[in-house]
């Protein structure tokens, strides 16, 4: 899941990932178009068990592990 601060992107044309004239473009563009450079970035990665819905569509059995 990607979390861009609202205080950042409230009231700018890229406050809507996938709405407005930047919509579907990379975080990195999008902060660019409203002045900010991003330098470094940080992937947190995580493991959790799959959910029943999730499962289904997926095609795994429940206790199984997704990421």
């Amino acid at each position: 899941m990607l979390w861009e601060p609202l205080e950042i992107t409230q009231g700018t044309p890229v406050m809507f990932p996938e709405e407005g004239p930047h919509a579907g473009a990379g975080v990195v563009a999008r902060m660019r178009e409203i002045g900010r450079h991003i330098e470094t970035a940080q992937e947190v990665v995580t493991a959790r068990p799959v959910l029943a819905a999730e499962a289904d569509l997926l095609g795994e059995a429940l206790g199984s592990v997704v990421m």
